[in-house]
């Protein structure tokens, strides 16, 4: 599944402290506090997106699960 995928991967770079291009972004350098600034936007827009993923694939699972009842209660005990 491509999500579970996408949620390992984002895992992995919080652990490694790799941050991947989408979640680059620029702040502007005008003191030492906004290089702090700008780690903590990377962490944060990698962990928002490890969020949406974990809804996405549980929107996904609840999606088969109804599936999976509709099918059982039109097949039956067969």
């Amino acid at each position: 599944m491509k999500c579970c995928a996408n949620i390992h991967f984002n895992q992995q770079c919080l652990i490694r402290n790799v941050i991947p291009n989408y979640a680059k972004y620029k702040v502007p350098y005008t003191s030492p506090e906004s290089e702090m600034t700008q780690k903590k936007v990377h962490i944060i827009r990698i962990k928002d997106e490890i969020k949406f993923l974990h809804k996405k694939k549980q929107k996904l699972n609840r999606n088969l699960y109804n599936a999976h009842l509709k099918a059982a209660q039109e097949w039956g005990n067969m």
